[in-house]
């Protein structure tokens, strides 16, 4: 006998909702082209939004990868491509400690803010976080492009 799997998805709402395994699912699949990231939402196919077992949701977490790309584009838009070669072992850490300086900060807001917690506020830490993310994925490049320029 078939085991009923449940999955998660967001309704017109923009809410998390669950459905069991005879429900149509969305999966975010992630492509890109020149123009950016795109994020499709046509297939049906059900494994990306499965409940994983420590209980995240596959397509909550691509949603979330997919934010920290989109943002990863817009740090190469303002401060151009890596590797950049002005940036050291040390520059990046500063810049990262920065990110998650403002997303404690964020965060303290959401701690000691005396009445109902705004959505805004918790938006706030969340994309601090993706914008710490986006560094991350920034300096990973960066030290790729200068280990593929020394093995030229």
């Amino acid at each position: 006998m078939e085991t009923e799997k449940t999955y998660e998805r967001r309704n017109e709402d923009g809410e998390w909702v669950s459905e069991n395994s005879a429900a149509l699912v969305e999966p975010i699949v992630i492509a890109g082209d020149e123009s950016g990231i795109v994020v499709d939402m046509t297939d049906d196919s059900g494994p990306l939004s499965e409940v994983d077992s420590d209980g995240l949701v596959g397509s909550r977490r691509l949603e979330i990868v997919n934010n920290v790309l989109i943002e990863r584009q817009k740090q190469d838009e303002k401060w151009g491509p890596v590797p950049r070669l002005d940036h050291d072992f040390g520059k990046w850490l500063k810049i990262l400690m920065e990110e998650i300086g403002e997303a404690c900060a964020a965060e303290l807001e959401v701690d000691f803010y005396e009445g109902e917690i705004q959505p805004e506020f918790i938006q706030a830490v969340d994309h601090e976080l993706t914008q710490a993310g986006a560094v991350l994925v920034a300096w990973l490049e960066h030290r790729a492009a200068i280990r593929e320029e020394q093995r030229r």
